[in-house]
């Protein structure tokens, strides 16, 4: 009874995201969040990061199409121990409990569920999180760059491809997933111009502003089976 129930209720999500205006809508119409993990230039030789993984619904997916071997970042402690849990027995999972981020440090982090962040306050507070610079994690753990990044951070993304663009790492990383978020007054401005940056070297595959993007980078692209 209770799957039944469940079903109808994801049904009402989905009709309702589907008939949302502007982006959100857009995306969902468009296919949802099978455009985050369909068509990728990945292969199981390759490394893929999950950077705010959650409860792993992304790598799932990857590692059932792909068979990537995977990075998660999940500065939560209830969320990392889920993900543990979880993935224990997978030797091609590697579990980060900290979060991505331009530079290394400790941070108090807001819990919010998925919209747990670095850049948001809450009235309850939150735990204080160890913050992986990630130029340093690439250069000792992935000199040579990594397939696919996926920036789901609640703000974080901004100060995270900042730092990927001005130590030049961005050029290698095969594909680039990101949630914009609206943080501050400059958020739309900062965007634009980390959209500007990324454009030397990778391709926008789809964009719905605020919602996700993909970036494909141009020696990469002729490996995608769909346009």
């Amino acid at each position: 009874m209770l799957i039944g129930i469940e079903a109808r209720a994801q049904r009402v999500r989905d009709w309702i995201s589907r008939h949302q205006p502007g982006a959100h809508g857009d995306f969902h119409r468009a296919g949802g969040s099978s455009q985050l993990t369909n068509d990728l230039p990945l292969s199981s030789d390759d490394i893929a990061i999950d950077a705010g993984a959650y409860e792993g619904g992304w790598s799932d997916e990857i590692l059932w199409r792909y068979g990537c071997r995977m990075c998660l970042f999940e500065p939560i402690p209830a969320f990392a121990a889920q993900l543990r849990k979880k993935y224990g027995s997978n030797s091609r999972v590697e579990i980060v409990e900290a979060a991505l981020g331009g530079e290394a440090g400790r941070a108090q982090i807001s819990l919010q569920a998925d919209g747990s962040s670095l850049y948001r306050s809450s009235p309850a507070g939150g735990p204080v999180v160890d913050v992986v610079d990630v130029s340093a994690f690439l250069g000792e753990r992935l000199p040579n760059g990594a397939a696919c990044l996926k920036l789901n951070i609640e703000g974080g993304e901004y100060d995270v491809l900042d730092r990927l663009l001005k130590d030049r790492w961005a050029s290698k990383l095969n594909v680039i997933l990101i949630q914009f978020h609206k943080i501050a007054a400059d958020s739309v401005e900062r965007r634009s111009r980390i959209q500007e940056l990324l454009s030397e070297t990778h391709s926008l595959r789809f964009d719905y502003p605020f919602v996700w993007e993909c970036w494909v980078r141009r020696q990469a692209a002729s490996l995608l089976t769909s346009p």
